[in-house]
């Protein structure tokens, strides 16, 4: 995160956050390039491969890649592209994915507009290969701006992973707000583009934020001035359904970022001056929003205020904010699953070591696997590979009885505190949750009331872990 210094100062340079350690370690960075548009990208032990602000695909050393500029070229990296001072002007208009199948190749999906007519704005679909075996692994891009789609987007794109495990749904937000469009992208590229229409249209016009929740089911826009569009996804279909779409209140300006919480089961959504929370277990969804956090009026530097944008689920499990000015600090939400106030929103929680703005990185959730019991888990992939800060396996996972009718017990080895016990129906949908306490080596689950049919116990740990194991229900 960061920007370039145009003149020497403490303060003004790039930011580096490191999650492997608790809590994240803050590094500076010699930074070249400003970070509007932006993501980031490392490989399964958490190194660094490559990131991009949308004019440039810049490697470890901070410099552009070979091959790596212009992406997204044309009148807007024309204008905003004239110094090392600018960057591409579309907020979350880049995403960086491994390309299934591969351990070297990552596919960069990226935003560009262009004015067809000098007049009217025309937003498409681009991805450039990059192969990170190149140049000794600094890399080197080695197809670029090949063109994926062409429909009228706006300024957000977001992945999910598909449910076979190892293809990954790319969700472009319509320009006009009509449709949602989900790209396939497989070994052999993009085969196929799914479109469900929007039954209320409305123009996405404002930069906001979208987001997938961590087990796949939800999608949230805030792509618009003061509304939101929750929808659910089918990760085997691509296709959304069950659209719910709030409009915020007339004190509400400009609705800006959207994040779930680890279990998928809370949503948060970010309007300059209010952190709002929504419980997507309870029956009327918008009548669960509760205000977690309110400005505080901090401020630094004085005149710059610490106010609420976009938000992100790290790899602690934690949602963390930016603000809507130039501030060294971002917010964070320690505990994004619990209900209300004890989801403890902690304002300029976490200070960084030079100034950043707006934007966090785009990058998906890469902690999910296949859809287990599902028509499309056909590869045999089942469940999480070595990643990230896994570092010994599961020492032993057990559910009985199977099958299951009122109830159904977890034993595990091994500390599970604080981690978070999902029970999963056959479309993905995050049926039940508990926290794990860690005072019994065995955890009972009441099973009243769920129909007959295969069920998936996902655990999510505190230190980014999961496992899973199917059952079946009987009753």
């Amino acid at each position: 995160m960061g920007y370039p210094p145009n003149l020497p100062h403490p303060e003004i340079g790039g930011t580096q956050i490191d999650f492997k350690y608790d809590p994240p370690s803050v590094n500076y960075f010699e930074i070249n390039y400003p970070l509007t548009t932006f993501t980031v990208i490392s490989d399964t032990n958490g190194d660094l491969q490559f990131y991009s602000n949308g004019c440039h695909v810049l490697d470890t050393t901070n410099q552009i890649m070979e091959n790596g500029s212009p992406i997204n070229p044309g009148y807007l990296f024309n204008v905003y592209f004239t110094t090392q001072s600018s960057s591409y002007p579309i907020g979350q208009g880049a995403i960086a994915l491994a390309k299934p199948g591969t351990t070297n190749l990552y596919i960069l999906f990226h935003l560009r507009s262009i004015y067809p007519n000098g007049e009217v704005l025309q937003t498409e679909l681009l991805s450039s290969e990059i192969n990170m075996n190149a140049n000794n692994g600094v890399g080197k891009v080695v197809e670029r701006n090949t063109i994926s789609g062409d429909n009228y987007y706006s300024s957000n794109v977001s992945a999910v992973r598909h449910g076979n495990g190892r293809d990954w749904w790319i969700v472009p937000t319509d320009l006009f707000g009509l449709r949602y469009d989900a790209y396939l992208l497989t070994p052999n590229g993009v085969t196929e583009k799914m479109t469900t229409e929007i039954p209320d249209p409305n123009p996405a016009y404002a930069a906001g934020q979208i987001a997938f929740s961590p087990d796949g089911s939800w999608f949230a826009d805030c792509n618009g001035e003061n509304q939101i569009r929750l929808t659910r996804f089918d990760r085997c279909s691509g296709t959304f359904y069950n659209e719910l779409k709030y409009v915020f209140p007339d004190d509400t300006v400009n609705v800006k970022g959207v994040a779930f919480s680890p279990s998928s089961n809370r949503m948060y959504v970010s309007a300059r001056t209010r952190i709002y929370q929504f419980d997507l277990e309870a029956a009327d969804v918008w009548a669960s929003r509760q205000t977690v956090a309110v400005y505080d009026g901090f401020e630094y530097p004085p005149g710059f205020a610490c106010t609420f944008f976009q938000a992100m689920l790290a790899p602690d499990n934690k949602i963390y904010l930016t603000a809507t000015n130039g501030t060294k600090f971002l917010h964070i939400i320690h505990a994004p699953d619990s209900l209300g106030q004890s989801c403890m929103v902690q304002q300029h929680g976490l200070e960084l070591a030079t100034f950043h703005a707006f934007m966090v990185p785009n990058f998906p959730h890469f902690r999910l696997y296949d859809l287990q019991g599902s028509p499309c888990d056909t590869l045999g992939i089942n469940g999480p590979v070595s990643a990230g800060k896994v570092t010994k396996p599961w020492e032993s996972l057990e559910l009985f009885p199977v099958p299951a009718y009122d109830q159904i017990n977890l034993r595990f080895s091994g500390n599970l505190q604080g981690a978070v016990c999902a029970i999963v129906d056959f479309t993905g949908k995050t049926i039940r949750t508990e926290t794990c306490n860690g005072a019994s080596d065995v955890m009972t689950f009441n099973l009243a009331g769920l129909p007959s049919g295969m069920y998936v116990m996902v655990v999510y740990t505190v230190d980014g872990r999961t496992t899973s194991k199917k059952f079946q229900i009987l009753q």
